[in-house]
């Protein structure tokens, strides 16, 4: 896996992850992926990002309720409503 951090022509943030094929198998095995300043030479310390994997939104936000906050908000989700899976 490589992380690069960089500015846009605009002077947004931008960060791109790329993943290997190890990355994607220890996403398939239910392993989520940690970025951080921790984890990753040179990453924001004011960014922790977390990749997760499952096979539809759904089954996403059941996966991954029990780690977050009562009070967690989904702010985008391609195909339904916010907050509710498609």
């Amino acid at each position: 896996m490589i992380t690069v951090v960089m500015s846009n022509d605009q002077g947004d943030r931008m960060i791109l992850v790329g993943l290997t094929r190890t990355s994607i198998e220890r996403l398939l095995n239910g392993c989520p992926l940690r970025l951080s300043a921790e984890t990753q030479s040179g990453f924001p310390t004011d960014t922790t990002i977390y990749v997760v994997y499952s096979d539809t939104d759904r089954a996403l936000i059941e996966d991954i309720r029990s780690v977050l906050p009562d009070d967690f908000k989904i702010v985008t989700m391609p195909g339904g409503k916010a907050g509710q899976p498609s």
